[in-house]
């Protein structure tokens, strides 16, 4: 024993000694572990991130983050649009789920080289390309080079989003495949074998064998386009159903009654009328009229647009 210069005593223990006592305590650490009933596992989850390429001093840039961030989706903006290695290096340096380029910033040309440009250097990063520019050879032009979506010009915010979700976590956790697809809302009183022939086509079909039902049907989903078949002059069930919820629904009329469209189609709420028994040409045709724009690139994915068959 040893003391220092005011009288009090030193102890001094020898590194081995230090060595041993530590050992015995990671020991006791890993028996302690070991005998837990429940292990703890902890769980990172990374936020989905996006990048829109709009100025993020504009307002609608705040439209993006506000609508966005409720959904838990994170955004970020490419600002110098004209610098697109700048972009490049981005993708590269963070983890982004999606890109999204718009006409905001990008001419339409300059987005149909910019897709195929992303698709082969980032495989993995899902691309839906936003534009006013919707002509149907342009939207397929792009999807022939990698956009994994297309939406047009005005849109609204909820359905985007629900839209942009969709494509971000389809291949990432159990999916409702529906939701990818064109709702179509058939009459009550047709017979099954109609439903089952839209659904062929690649629709989600929604149809029952009663009114009451078919109302039941209609609240609270959302109708991309409905169909309407006329057994007489009066007779409008769709569309008054539609009326009843304030559904701003497209309705095509069925002319299986005297097969003569009534002069005042549109004035009924009618967008268009088919002409029964009907082709597939004419369909595609029709459909393609009476859907909103921004859902052109899913009727474009649909077995009715490439079907050739005969009604």
């Amino acid at each position: 024993m040893e003391s220092d210069s005011e009288g009090k005593e030193i102890i001094r223990i020898a590194p081995s000694t230090i060595a041993r006592y530590s050992s015995a305590l990671v020991k006791r650490a890993i028996q302690d572990l070991a005998t837990t009933s429940s292990p703890a596992t902890a769980i990172v989850r990374r936020s989905l991130k996006i990048l829109v390429f709009v100025d993020p001093k504009e307002p609608f840039a705040q439209s993006f983050v506000k609508s966005f961030g409720a959904a838990g989706i994170d955004v970020s903006f490419v600002a110098r649009y004209n610098r697109l290695e700048q972009v490049y290096e981005e993708l590269s340096r963070n983890p982004y789920d999606m890109v999204i380029p718009t006409n905001f910033v990008l001419t339409p040309v300059s987005i149909t080289r910019l897709v195929p440009e992303i698709r082969s250097r980032f495989p993995l990063v899902k691309i839906l390309v936003i534009s006013g520019h919707a002509q149907l050879a342009y939207v397929n032009d792009l999807a022939r080079k990698g956009a994994d979506d297309f939406y047009a010009l005005p849109f609204d915010w909820g359905d985007l989003v629900s839209r942009t979700r969709d494509l971000l976590l389809g291949d990432t956790q159990t999916h409702n495949q529906s939701s990818r697809r064109i709702t179509l809302l058939l009459p009550y009183y047709l017979i099954n074998s109609f439903a089952t022939l839209f659904e062929s086509y690649g629709f989600k079909v929604l149809w029952s064998e009663s009114a009451e039902e078919t109302e039941e049907l209609i609240v609270g989903t959302h109708i991309d386009l409905a169909i309407e078949w006329q057994h007489g002059e009066e007779d409008h069930p769709i569309r008054d159903l539609l009326k009843k919820y304030g559904r701003d629904t497209s309705v095509l009329l069925a002319l299986n009654w005297n097969l003569r469209a009534p002069v005042n189609l549109k004035e009924l709420g009618y967008v268009d009328s088919l002409v029964t028994p009907f082709s597939e040409t004419e369909m595609r045709r029709k459909f393609l009229e009476a859907l909103p724009a921004t859902k052109h690139y899913l009727f474009h994915q649909t077995k009715l647009w490439t079907s050739t068959r005969a009604l």
